[in-house]
């Protein structure tokens, strides 16, 4: 077959990492495949995967056509989300070489506009009427989907594939669709070269330091969560816990790294290439997938968790999409419970069991081996291309690839209103751990240190004291949004001043 694939990001996005895998392994079957990307500028050598796949633009890809060595037009097209720059440029591309097209998504798009609009919910923007659903998308147009068009555009694919199973939920009903898991590179399972202490030096990190890794972005979308991840990490270091934050990838929010910077505590090391990731898994001692079961983590299938779990690191990740799986306490750490509470505790037992942080991180790597294969993902996709081609719907019914659910565009399981109306804070930070913090905060000098009588580590103590409190817990519960918003610019304050 000749397979077009297109991406939503450049040479540099972990999604075009994800096709480039893709591409690979379908080559090497025997089959022929160019990936297309909205545009070159901004790929810097150091930052971009070297592969033999063919890549091309957009708009050369329009200007100069796709060419196959065997001198035929595409058998098919498989894009990357129905964002709609990748909806447009692969409707025309289907109309140009009139091949069926084939859907991919990978996270929950209706929820990623929704917590990007302004005073409206993507439910209420879905049942306008299509021409105005435009007028209320105000920012990454090209980037987001358009809530009605996205729908027609996935009703009239020959296929979809999912990264996780609750994504089934928005392919239409009748529409074939595969499951398929990503898999890890190879230089991620090998031994980094270097011994553990002789990496922590290169990056100017104590050889005592307990080393927390986070390799990803810092943006709009997981805020609450990483502000709470790094919260939980500050109040550690406060406690005395010789603890090292390392976070790789952009970040939208430099202040809420500064303080630990300053102090030490925290590297910040920015957007690295690709090689230099798989050093930063072998210094480490645990990855934190920060966040709670909800309408944007149930939806994805977060890509640096295929990674860490083949370095044999430790994870500790929300109890969904791959926390559904995995065996907490044998092959990662599963935080049940959206609290600071349960994310220091488990960075503890980590820290105060050695032997047990490497057993859960072979274990977590035999999963990864069994389960997250590249080339077993892309047999899969190869014969869900081969039914949807060449079978009927009765036999694709009979072979379970339909989806057979009512589904619905107009319909949203945000947990989340939008930006700009009351409640926009989304719980970036709870009622009992503003007073959890400001506890803590309590018991420490000007310079962060420890007083005579201070905390220990653990929390226990502390957590008696807020049970004692509940009637505060509940006040602070009850309290207005301007209320809420005073208390955490003073927690701001506390923080990072």
């Amino acid at each position: 077959m000749n397979i077009v694939f297109v991406c939503h990001g450049d040479l540099t996005s972990q999604s075009t990492y994800h096709v480039l895998s893709i591409a690979e392994q379908l080559i090497r079957s025997g089959h022929h495949c160019i990936v297309c990307i909205p545009s070159r500028s901004g790929n810097e050598p150091s930052n971009i995967r070297v592969t033999s796949v063919p890549i091309r633009d957009f708009e050369e890809s329009i200007k100069n056509g796709l060419s196959f060595p065997d001198g035929s037009a595409p058998t098919l097209i498989h894009c990357w989300t129905p964002r709609e720059q990748v909806r447009t440029f692969t409707e025309q591309l289907s109309q140009q070489y009139g091949c069926p097209y084939f859907v991919h998504l990978e996270d929950n798009e209706r929820e990623i506009l929704n917590r990007e609009l302004i005073d409206i919910t993507y439910k209420a923007l879905a049942e306008l009427p299509v021409d105005e659903q435009e007028n209320h998308i105000q920012n990454n147009k090209e980037i987001r989907i358009h809530p009605y068009r996205h729908w027609v555009f996935l009703k009239s694919a020959a296929g979809c594939t999912v990264l996780i199973d609750r994504l089934k939920e928005h392919v239409p009903t009748g529409t074939p669709v595969q499951l398929f898991w990503p898999g890890y590179d190879d230089c991620f399972s090998s031994p980094p070269g270097k011994s553990k202490e002789d990496l922590k030096k290169k990056y100017g990190i104590a050889p005592s330091q307990f080393v927390v890794l986070y390799s990803g972005a810092f943006h709009t979308i997981n805020y609450g969560e990483v502000c709470r991840m790094v919260t939980a990490l500050k109040i550690l270091v406060n406690r005395g816990m010789p603890l090292c934050f390392v976070k790789t990838g952009h970040n939208e929010f430099p202040d809420l790294l500064k303080d630990g910077i300053k102090k030490g505590w925290v590297k910040d090391l920015g957007f690295l290439p690709r090689e230099s990731l798989p050093e930063l898994y072998g210094l480490s001692d645990v990855l934190i997938q920060p966040g709670r079961s909800d309408s944007f983590n149930e939806y994805r299938f977060p890509s640096k968790l295929p990674e860490a779990l083949a370095s044999k690191l430790p994870v500790i990740l929300p109890h969904c999409n791959l926390g559904l799986v995995l065996k907490d306490g044998v092959e990662a750490l599963i935080s049940y419970e959206d609290s600071m509470e349960k994310l220091i505790d488990s960075i503890l037992y980590l820290y105060e069991n050695p032997e047990e942080k490497a057993r859960i991180g072979a274990n977590g790597w035999m999963f990864c081996k069994e389960n997250l294969d590249w080339g077993k993902s892309a047999g899969l996709i190869a014969s869900f291309y081969d039914a949807c081609l060449s079978r009927s719907r009765e036999e694709l019914l009979e072979l379970g690839l339909i989806q057979t659910e009512a589904t619905d565009f107009r319909l949203t399981t945000s947990t989340f209103p939008a930006m700009g109306r009351e409640g926009s804070l989304r719980g970036a930070v709870a009622p009992e751990d503003i007073y959890m913090l400001f506890l803590e905060e309590r018991k420490f000098n000007g310079n962060g240190s420890i007083l005579a009588n201070g905390a220990t580590l653990r929390t226990s103590a502390l957590l008696k004291t807020i049970s004692r409190s509940k009637k505060k817990i509940k006040k602070y519960k009850r309290i207005s949004i301007i209320e809420l918003m005073i208390i955490l610019v003073l927690l701001s304050l506390l923080l990072y001043v």
